[in-house]
């Protein structure tokens, strides 16, 4: 069977109605408790559900514009007073007043703010376009071919800020004041299209035990080390409890007219498979051939299309086309001399090291989840290369997540990059088995060479020993259960510095691996942990003396399942 067709028939199966579909009734009395308990302790979130309700807050609301008025990233306030001016008559010359200053989308030499990554662009041109169509504001240029290329892209290929546990809420923010309130039929129906599929994305990825701890595009440590009692997933399935304190997710949403039926019909508390999210770097230039430059060069960016060699010189032009030199977002490259003209030379190789990988879009990604356990992966992602915010490899038990991550981590409680990881893993996973392994690019541990600082390759993981019921080390493996689900994690050695599990120095190449279970799937906890000892691995770094090169070979093999893979 052909590769393009299995994965045709994967997707039919993940978006088609399932059998134990989630009631809509239900749904609509969680809403309800939704909306009361808004009431309890208003908040700039739950704000909107009391404009919706015709419950005036004027302090509230004053709050929200004047906080908007000195925000570094203004969109985040300003998408919900965009709703509350829509949703209510009750602050319309207030708020038109307080937002009426703002560049709704870049002008020259912009210092501030940001209009281009995946959240950001849709925020700034769904706010402008229903400024546009219900209060005659004149728009942008090229506003409405961006807005409708934009939901096309989100219709036709997802999203490329994928499973995001911080900015799928903006996204779904702006997607929804589109689907609620757009005049325009066209773009409301294609607003209400993206805001499903983002939602089932994100069903898909949540496990039977109501934890959301996904393999993500960007994402955050925080975001992992808390990620079960989340309230868009009660609202949704009726997992957990009713939230005490409405988030923007679950207020967007609760206040939407927004069709639920194929979300909620959407839902499978199991799964395994891979699918492709996204579209190819080759792609995108035809996809976004009828766009002007610098609005080619934004879809660029915002599928992480910085500084890769094929869109480099597209960026150097709209950098300089806006003057952008001092922007927060460009500004560190300043310092480095002809920065950009080397990002763009194609043939740095160094340069594709740290720029390549940035790109997130025609990524495989690998799921698995069965009641409280859950895995899933990058499929063989950019290894040995510089990663960003991207979050390769995640495994659950219960609303424990863990996971390795490469780079100097003195504390897992106050550690937050701006890039996760130092070097990505190549990932390679069936079902409930990951294989990890680690092997930089030379222009990793050659950085500060070039004027980048010092790079740790060291690689860690985050292991919670409290968070667990029970837990044990056997060999290279920590073995842990939360509930009635399991999770173990392979070592590359058995090193714990500083109270964080990671290997002494860095070591460079590196195998790693992953395996979950529950008591479905293993019975007890202790015939989980037998399986483990019953694991066996193997690991070598030899010279291929036919092909001239050294190659690295990592093998794992857990009860019935072996994953193997060659580096060269």
């Amino acid at each position: 069977m052909k590769p393009f067709y299995c994965v045709y028939l994967l997707l039919i199966f993940m978006f088609s109605p399932a059998v134990n579909a989630l009631d809509s009734q239900s749904y609509q009395n969680r809403v309800d408790e939704i909306l009361t308990q808004s009431l309890v302790s208003p908040n700039h979130d739950n704000m909107l559900a009391l404009s919706y309700q015709g419950i005036e807050n004027s302090a509230m609301v004053e709050a929200m514009i004047a906080n908007i008025q000195t925000a570094g990233i203004p969109d985040f306030g300003l998408i919900k007073l965009i709703r509350i001016l829509l949703n209510s008559d009750q602050y319309d010359d207030r708020i038109l007043t307080g937002i009426e200053h703002f560049p709704y989308w870049i002008s020259q030499g912009e210092k501030k703010y940001q209009y281009w990554s995946e959240n950001h662009m849709i925020m700034w041109m769904s706010s402008e376009w229903l400024l546009h169509e219900h209060f005659g504001r004149a728009p942008t240029p090229t506003l409405a071919q961006r807005l409708r290329h934009y939901l096309d892209l989100k219709v036709a290929h997802g999203f490329y800020e994928f499973n995001s546990p911080v900015y799928y809420k903006f996204t779904l923010a702006g997607l929804l004041n589109l689907a609620d309130f757009a005049i325009d039929s066209e773009i409301k129906a294609k607003a209400e299209l993206a805001a499903q599929k983002l939602l089932k994305q994100f069903l898909l990825f949540t496990t039977e035990a109501g934890t959301f701890a996904p393999t993500a595009g960007r994402g955050y440590t925080e975001h992992y080390r808390n990620p079960g009692n989340h309230g868009l997933i009660y609202l949704l399935t009726g997992i957990g409890s009713v939230p005490q304190n409405p988030g923007m997710d679950v207020s967007f949403l609760a206040t939407s007219a927004l069709d639920m039926t194929p979300v909620l019909d959407s839902w499978q508390p199991q799964f395994s498979g891979q699918f492709v999210n996204g579209h190819s770097l080759g792609e995108s230039f035809s996809l976004n051939s009828r766009l002007n430059r610098e609005d080619r060069t934004v879809f660029q960016w915002s599928m992480g299309g910085y500084f890769a060699p094929s869109v480099a010189e597209d960026t150097l032009w709209t950098i300089n086309h806006y003057d952008l030199s001092q922007h927060e977002a460009f500004k560190n490259f300043a310092g480095i001399p002809n920065a950009l003209q080397w990002f763009a030379d194609t043939a740095a190789t160094i340069g594709a090291t740290f720029s390549r990988s940035s790109v997130l879009t025609g990524t495989k990604l690998n799921v698995f989840k069965h009641a409280g356990s859950a895995l899933s992966s990058m499929d063989n992602y950019w290894g040995g290369y510089y990663g960003y915010q991207q979050w390769p490899i995640i495994a659950v038990a219960d609303d424990v997540a863990v996971w390795p991550l490469s780079g100097n981590v003195d504390d897992w409680q106050t550690y937050r990059p701006y890039t996760a990881n130092t070097h990505l893993p190549k990932v390679f996973q069936q079902d409930n088995l990951a294989l990890i392994l680690y092997w930089p690019n030379t222009e990793i541990s050659l950085a500060n060479t070039f004027g980048l600082g010092e790079i740790s390759t060291k690689v860690n993981v985050y292991w919670p020993e409290s968070e667990f019921d029970e837990w044990q080390q056997e060999g290279r493996w920590l073995v842990g259960r939360k509930g009635n689900s399991y999770v173990a994690m392979f070592r590359d050695c058995t090193d714990k510095n500083n109270g964080i599990y990671s290997c002494k120095g860095d070591r460079g190449r590196q195998m790693w691996g992953s395996y979950v279970g529950n008591v479905q799937t293993h019975g007890s906890y202790s015939a989980f942990v037998d399986v483990i000892r019953a694991s066996s691995y193997k690991e070598s770094y030899t010279w291929n003396w036919k092909e001239w090169q050294f190659q690295y070979y990592g093998r794992i093999s857990v009860g019935d399942k072996s994953l193997s893979y060659t580096w060269k």
